[in-house]
């Protein structure tokens, strides 16, 4: 049965669309790989009465339940991933918004840093001591350095 007769017979037999449930296994807990889930089906006399969802890459394995109104109502991981992550969660059933949340914060603690970096040169700075006089004249200020007084003329 092709992937899309598959999901019409589970539409048609549990009243859900596989899509909804796609948006929430979308990228893997466990191994954080996108579009790596699949979904596995146990059907009887033309009815899909149980569906799975797991990992074509890590192998952990989600049965999902649905409420008695045949709506989406959580996950429970009935195999951790190959490398054994997910073992303290077997056989807990949690709210699918709960592996969509994990995967998220598995996604943005396994990013590199976007902080920038901040590159502090050092620049030597020289300061020079200058002395200021007052012109017996004039009364007003003046560096030591300069020979005469810039605003009478005067000498020193």
């Amino acid at each position: 049965m092709v992937s899309s007769d598959k999901d019409e017979l589970v539409k048609v037999s549990l009243g859900i669309d596989l899509k909804d449930m796609r948006a929430y296994f979308r990228v893997c807990p466990f191994c954080l790989k996108e579009n790596a889930t699949g979904f596995d089906f146990k059907e009887g006399g033309g009815v899909v009465y149980e569906i799975y969802v797991f990992c074509k890459s890590c192998k952990a394995k989600w049965y999902v339940s649905l409420s008695t109104w045949g709506t989406l109502k959580g996950a429970q991981l009935v195999n951790a991933s190959s490398e054994g992550k997910g073992n303290e969660l077997l056989q807990s059933e949690q709210p699918l918004e709960f592996w969509q949340e994990m995967a998220l914060k598995g996604l943005r603690s396994s990013s590199p840093s976007t902080q920038s970096e901040t590159v502090v040169k050092e620049r030597e700075v020289i300061t020079r001591e200058v002395v200021k006089v007052r012109c017996p004249y004039c009364r007003r200020l003046y560096d030591e350095s300069d020979g005469k007084c810039p605003n009478c003329g005067a000498s020193r």
